[in-house]
């Protein structure tokens, strides 16, 4: 797998730091992290055969934390490595990264996926895709690097690590796929917006935060906020109450409850997240199922476009 693909990823250099990334098309086109590029007033792209050369960036994606750009030229004998599709792997899929850990050249790593659609928060990086979580090492300096599969596909781009654990993260290929083909195309790509704020029940959530009628078993992403002015205002979505509760005790009385998206079930945030950044665009109407007063409804929801970072 090394063989046949380390020519086709990059250390990236730029005042700021430096990071990996990984030729995506016959184009010269160049798919990295946006934490790598970010401030940057200058970005150079260092080759398998030693060679620098100056690149320009195409344009930036933060909550996907992707970033394409295109250097003035290319070696002889680099080729774009082939997107898999990131939904088709399972838990336990062997991987491998390559990337340029510490700035050292084409280093590979090799693990396991041991998580999917896991929602993480990094530092400083807006995200609000799922990504994988993996057992293998990704050090300083292999962000935006390649994650492959057995085929030699890549099914994702390597973005966070934890120092002291052996677990990483990856950005799943087919967001990788919508983003860099949104960026390419019109130099951005727009995320779905709903502009709700949303609880997701548990037994212990309820009982924490007293949602006093509905049952301890009830499931689902109860609405608790409606953005003026957003999509879920407009199809009349209703948040949740605080308020006294029967008993006289502080608690919420919920309105809507989430249970899916065209049919998709959505018990969790990352539920919701998967399928919206993987599936839905802006402008695009969904049908919502929600829990509203004790019965299940459908209501139609139009996203709009995610304010640009």
């Amino acid at each position: 797998i090394y063989e046949e693909t380390y020519k086709s990823v990059v250390l990236i250099l730029t005042d700021t730091g430096q990071g990996s990334g990984f030729l995506y098309d016959s184009h010269k086109h160049i798919v990295t992290n946006w934490h790598v590029v970010e401030g940057a007033t200058v970005v150079e792209v260092e080759f398998y055969d030693g060679t620098i050369v100056p690149a320009t960036v195409v344009g930036v994606d933060a909550y996907a934390d992707l970033a394409v750009i295109i250097p003035d030229t290319i070696p002889a004998g680099m080729t774009p490595l082939r997107l898999g599709n990131s939904t088709e792997a399972l838990i336990g899929d062997p991987v491998v990264a390559v990337g340029n850990p510490l700035g050292t050249s084409g280093s590979l790593s090799s693990g396991y996926i041991s998580r999917k659609n896991v929602f993480i928060q990094v530092e400083g990086v807006p995200l609000v895709v799922n990504e994988f979580q993996l057992d293998l090492t990704i050090a300083p300096g292999s962000s935006g690097g390649a994650l492959l599969n057995m085929d030699r596909e890549v099914i994702g781009v390597t973005n966070a690590g934890y120092e002291g654990y052996s677990y990483s993260y990856a950005v799943p290929s087919n967001i990788v796929r919508r983003v860099a083909e949104g960026i390419i195309a019109d130099g951005k790509y727009s995320h779905p917006m709903f502009g709700f704020g949303l609880l997701e029940l548990s037994r212990d959530a309820i009982l924490y935060y007293n949602v006093f009628n509905v049952d301890s078993t009830q499931r689902g992403l109860m609405v608790t906020e409606i953005v003026a002015g957003s999509a879920a205002e407009a199809a009349g979505l209703q948040a949740a109450v605080l308020k006294s509760d029967p008993g006289g005790d502080l608690g919420y009385e919920a309105k809507d409850i989430l249970l899916a998206i065209n049919g998709h079930s959505v018990n969790t945030l990352e539920d919701l997240h998967g399928y919206v950044e993987e599936w839905l665009s802006p402008g695009e109407t969904v049908d919502i199922t929600i829990w509203r007063g004790g019965a299940v409804i459908q209501v139609s929801v139009t996203p709009t476009a995610r304010e640009q970072y």
